[in-house]
């Protein structure tokens, strides 16, 4: 299984339950689509600091190829319920959470 197949059935799943994505699935969707070491994007894949999420959606997805619309929206619900929750800073364990 690629790692679009796991990040689709990770969206599948959350937009079933109406809950935001997890925290493995919002990584991996930023790891996919940052674009470099210098940018908002890849910066949250690193560490999960959410510094400004619309900063971040625009690093991640302006641009792109192809139509990311279920990742981009998948990715701000996440964002907003972390940010509703205050929850801004770093993910426990972050560097090592990805979508098996």
């Amino acid at each position: 299984m690629s790692d679009q197949d796991r990040i689709d059935e990770a969206i599948d799943e959350a937009q079933a339950t109406g809950q935001p994505i997890s925290h493995a699935a919002a990584r991996m969707i930023a790891a996919a689509y940052h674009g470099g070491q210098a940018t908002a994007g890849y910066s949250f894949a690193s560490t999960g600091v959410i510094h400004d999420s619309d900063e971040l959606l625009r690093d991640l997805f302006t641009g792109i190829d192809h139509d990311a619309s279920r990742e981009k929206d998948a990715l701000r619900h996440y964002l907003t319920d972390r940010e509703q929750r205050g929850e801004t800073d770093p993910v426990e364990g972050w560097s090592r959470l990805w979508l098996e």
